[in-house]
């Protein structure tokens, strides 16, 4: 069974600012995909300061990739952190893709 919260971390060097991100649901089940999260940024991997959060998050199909926006974030990062805070509602985790877009 899956604990939460669940961290997926990507490391860029040089650092780079995210002006969004996408997640793509899996092939399998709806109650393993994502539901709330936190999308952190870092630039020594141990100080993380929050740039988006998100909360009730549902994929109506599997393999839909969905995008969201990072509102103000002006900031370069080395780090991101994705911090799976919930999913659907199984004992297991899926997910098909994580991707960052930066400027």
């Amino acid at each position: 069974n899956v604990t939460f919260p669940l961290d997926l971390t990507l490391n860029f060097s040089p650092g780079v600012r995210v002006t969004k991100y996408s997640i793509t649901s899996a092939n399998d089940a709806p109650g393993r995909d994502p539901k709330s999260w936190t999308l952190y940024g870092s630039d020594d991997n141990e100080n993380f300061t929050q740039i988006d959060q998100r909360t009730d998050i549902v994929f109506d199909e599997r393999q839909q990739t969905k995008e969201f926006l990072v509102g103000d974030n002006m900031e370069t990062y080395t780090y991101y952190k994705l911090e799976i805070n919930a999913n659907g509602g199984e004992g297991l985790f899926q997910v098909a893709e994580w991707r960052l877009f930066a400027e």
